[in-house]
């Protein structure tokens, strides 16, 4: 299983966890920003969720871009995840 960071960057990339990307694409859904790195079905995806603007949550996922709305977004930034 490769862990990823929260752009995409494999464990085994000289990037890991030492590049930020530059957004390939974000939308906006009602009080929630979902955004991409890469132009990939299955990516990374971080929400910044804007419900309460004074406290603004920043988590991200792993999973299919068409079904960014219904995924769990439970990761901090600086974690890392095991993908399949």
């Amino acid at each position: 299983m490769p862990i990823i960071d929260m752009y995409g960057h494999e464990s085994t990339s000289e990037f890991f966890r030492k590049k930020k990307e530059m957004a390939f694409e974000i939308v906006k859904i009602g009080t929630k920003n979902y955004v991409r790195y890469e132009n990939k079905p299955e990516c990374a995806i971080t929400c910044v969720d804007e419900t309460n603007a004074d406290d603004q949550k920043v988590s991200w996922t792993h999973g299919a871009w068409d079904n960014k709305e219904n995924l769990t977004y439970d990761h901090a930034p600086s974690e890392t995840i095991n993908i399949d």
